[in-house]
């Protein structure tokens, strides 16, 4: 456990022994609401300590609980979590198997992470593959490092965003509060006015200017997931006293569990507008593309399920559909981002999986220029390795300017860059056209790139 999370931990647990990295669980429970820790992890601990007293046991050992017991990380990364609040469901059981977390920074990324948001724009996968060393880990600037290293260099937290700005930009805590309701929205006018402040303040401490609106545009584009690290440290700290205990009292801890299992509910990612209604296009992408496992669904080999099974799942985790719903979704999806099959049993998505499935592909002759849109802060990275195809199947690309520029803006500010298609087909490089038109390839080489298109500031 490193000194920053410690820092933040500091903020709830008024009692917490930094010599030991160790943690009292009667001043967790004593404390709690003071220290901002609720939901339904205090009654279950609560109950599985009182078992645990009448059988006679060691006050001191509860009240010295290591936050580095190997035997606990072992057991979160088999996946046994079965009553252990906050990583109990299929659907974080699958984030624990990717990202086998071995620290108590990873425990807190894990809880910030399985949120809709997180799930679905990209920046859960990217975290556990730079976890696993499958992505490189890129910091856009070294003053970056010590804000970002615990998240792997992938922004989650509010504290990071006016991190940043003070670190890098001089913003005393007024003035990053302050851009942190810019970026969440409150003040879109302002937006302009405060990426140039940011910029300025950068240059004054020596970052170039292009570097300081990469890491504007890459706060900007992380402001719309972010969540506030203490919140994320006190659920974590739930998660894990419930896994040691689960680990050091298996007996107390099953029969607490037999006797109130229904109070302990599965935690399901529903992906919601702020009105709270279900976006059921959201909620399609997520299970047909990238974590069907969080509702229970399995699809085919060719990335197929049936749609009765897609409803009653559904239904379970409190999403109500029917067959007239989800025909209207596909039917008036812009992008045409999903199929029903001939007989009209079975759904799959046309493109956009990071899950392993064959959609019978046929090889095609691309134009000469195809057009990527992402995110300008990601421009560094692809100047460096090129467009690389994360998590996903293939690097997506579009036909055209206006297609390319609307997929960029999903991410922050966007940047569009001309790739030379044909060039890289005459040297051998393939490329597909999914059914809803998108342009798939492995990967798109640096020597293949040109920016086409980046943001100005205003």
């Amino acid at each position: 456990m490193t000194r920053t999370s410690i820092n933040h931990a500091k903020h709830i647990l008024k009692n917490y022994s930094f010599g030991n990295i160790t943690v009292s669980i009667d001043e967790y429970l004593n404390n709690a609401d003071k220290w901002g820790v609720r939901g339904k992890g205090l009654p279950v601990i609560a109950s599985i300590l009182r078992r645990i007293r009448t059988e006679g046991a060691d006050d001191d050992r509860l009240n010295n609980i290591r936050l580095n017991d190997s035997s606990v990380y072992r057991q979160l990364q088999n996946c046994d979590t079965v009553g252990v609040v906050n990583l109990e469901c299929s659907g974080i059981q699958e984030l624990l198997r990717a990202m086998q977390p071995d620290c108590f920074e990873d425990i807190e990324a894990l809880c910030t992470i399985f949120r809709p948001t997180p799930l679905t724009d990209g920046s859960a996968d990217l975290l556990i593959a730079r976890k696993q060393g499958t992505e490189p880990i890129i910091f856009i600037h070294p003053k970056l490092k010590p804000i970002l290293k615990d998240t792997y260099g992938v922004i989650i937290y509010r504290e990071q965003l006016t991190g940043i700005a003070e670190k890098l930009a001089d913003f005393n805590y007024s003035d990053s509060e302050k851009l942190l309701r810019v970026l969440y929205g409150d003040n879109p006018k302002e937006l302009p006015d405060s990426q140039q402040r940011f910029i300025l303040g950068c240059k004054r401490n020596g970052i170039p200017e292009e570097t300081a609106q990469a890491i504007f545009a890459q706060m900007e584009s992380a402001s719309r997931h972010c969540f506030t690290h203490p919140l994320a440290t006190g659920q974590a700290l739930t998660a894990y006293l419930c896994a040691w205990l689960k680990v050091n009292y298996p007996e107390e801890f099953k029969a607490t569990w037999d006797a109130e299992k229904p109070a302990w509910d599965e935690r399901n990612p529903i992906v919601k507008r702020s009105s709270g209604k279900v976006n059921i296009s959201k909620f399609l992408s997520l299970v047909l593309r990238h974590r069907p496992s969080v509702v229970g669904l399995k699809l085919d080999e060719a990335g197929w399920v049936l749609i009765a099974e897609l409803i009653e799942k559904g239904s379970k985790a409190g999403v109500k559909l029917t067959t007239d719903k989800i025909s209207q979704v596909v039917a008036t999806s812009d992008k045409q981002r999903f199929a029903i099959s001939e007989d009209g049993l079975r759904i799959r998505a046309n493109q956009g999986h990071s899950l392993p499935v064959d959609l019978d592909l046929k090889l095609v002759v691309p134009p000469e220029l195809l057009y990527h849109g992402t995110a300008s802060h990601n421009l560094v990275a692809i100047r460096q390795q090129g467009i690389i195809k994360g998590n996903r199947q293939y690097v997506h690309l579009s036909r055209d300017i206006e297609t390319a520029e609307a997929v960029g803006k999903r991410y922050g500010k966007p940047a569009i860059l001309s790739v030379q298609a044909d060039r890289m087909h005459q040297a051998g490089f393939s490329f597909y056209l999914s059914a809803n038109g998108v342009w798939l390839t492995d990967h798109v080489p640096k020597e293949y790139i040109l920016i086409h298109k980046k943001p100005k500031i205003e």
